[in-house]
């Protein structure tokens, strides 16, 4: 199901086998004519930095490829920029980027000045790229119909929250407790642990309110670039658009961006600090044709919006006329900057690749 005829053979470059990250990979290369795929961090551990270039390179050449589709992550550089950069006469370079508002000014923005394009979740991001002239797609999330959907089953919780627990979290679910609200948790450091995809859909139709948080976890290494303001992140996330899909409610902590995903009051609420998440949880379960009413707008607007047939499909149209726009200057001139804190953590990153290698032959 082609959706161009200029990009038909497209290469997929992933880091880590994330159900996320392979869910937008299978939802979207069946609108080109050849998809090849690379788990590059992978091949780098086996192979190194130069080898793993050549054979992205032959891989190009050897299967013509128009536009490449890089998902990268935090803390890793198997890659250098200026590679990347050398890659933009061959074929368009596309960023695929999830977790911008604490990676953008850290980590991401030293490899993106070689994009063509990028596509990104984060609402407010966008503006850095589009100070630069770089297109910029902007994209929330999206989910399977199949995959998350309405159940008819007893709405056996009050208040659930399915992720992992942090402290910050923590400090919410238990003042809910403390006031006598029944609140049962889901996810890594709960009791009930890690549940499935299937376990997930089935515990949001159960629930009658289900919680969201916003605020970022804390990587040590970006603590130690920038100790403060990080803290103050927060963040769009994906779940109120996966409980949506299930018809069901949800109460998000507040995230400045929030209200572009969703219509507050009408399709979605928050809460900004803990008096307030209190007040609207006790208000919701009180209230059950004002919580339908929401969750039932909410499932309208992301089944005809965020479900992933229709949202993957019109994000790859609105990138291929960007990148086709002429409007927009040549990439190829840009010139590629790197602070010296990003370049020691590259050299420390392959300094380490190179350790690794010798202790495994004995040689250390």
């Amino acid at each position: 199901m082609l959706l161009t005829t200029k990009f038909k053979n497209a290469l997929y470059l992933y880091e880590f086998e994330l159900d996320y990250i392979l869910f937008h990979i299978n939802h979207t290369k069946k609108y080109f004519e050849k998809t090849i795929e690379i788990n590059y961090a992978e091949y780098f551990k086996l192979n190194g930095p130069l080898k793993l270039e050549t054979f992205i390179e032959n891989t190009i050449k050897e299967n013509q490829i128009d536009i490449i589709f890089i998902f990268i992550f935090n803390n890793n550089f198997e890659f250098s920029p200026l590679f990347l950069s050398s890659l933009k006469n061959k074929c368009k370079l596309v960023f695929w980027l999830f977790d911008e508002e604490f990676l953008q000014q850290t980590f991401t923005k030293y490899y993106t000045q070689t994009a063509d394009a990028v596509i990104i979740t984060d609402y407010l991001g966008r503006a850095y790229y589009e100070k630069l002239d770089i297109p910029t797609i902007l994209y929330f999330s999206s989910y399977s119909k199949s995959e998350y959907f309405p159940v008819e089953v007893k709405k056996e919780y009050d208040v659930t929250f399915v992720g992992e627990v942090r402290d910050e979290r923590l400090k919410y679910i238990n003042l809910l407790k403390d006031n006598g609200i029944k609140v049962e948790i889901f996810g890594r450091g709960s009791k009930n642990g890690i549940v499935s995809m299937e376990e997930m859909n089935i515990i949001f139709n159960k629930s009658k309110i289900n919680l969201n948080f916003t605020a970022v976890q804390i990587i040590p290494w970006i603590q130690k670039f920038d100790t403060v303001t990080v803290n103050r992140v927060k963040q769009n996330k994906g779940r109120p658009i996966e409980i949506a899909l299930t018809k069901n409610f949800c109460l998000s902590e507040y995230a400045p961006s929030l209200k572009y995903v969703f219509e507050i009051g009408k399709e979605i609420d928050y809460f900004r600090n803990a008096d307030e998440l209190l007040t609207k949880v006790k208000y919701y379960l009180e209230n059950e044709n004002i919580r339908n009413e929401i969750s039932n707008n909410a499932y309208n607007r992301a089944i005809n919006e965020y479900e992933s047939d229709i949202y993957l499909k019109k994000v790859l149209i609105e990138l291929f006329e960007k990148l086709n726009n002429s409007t927009y200057k040549n990439q190829d001139e840009c010139l590629i900057y790197e602070s010296d804190y990003f370049k020691k953590r590259r050299l420390f990153f392959y300094a380490r690749n190179i350790r690794r290698k010798l202790k495994k032959c004995n040689l250390i």
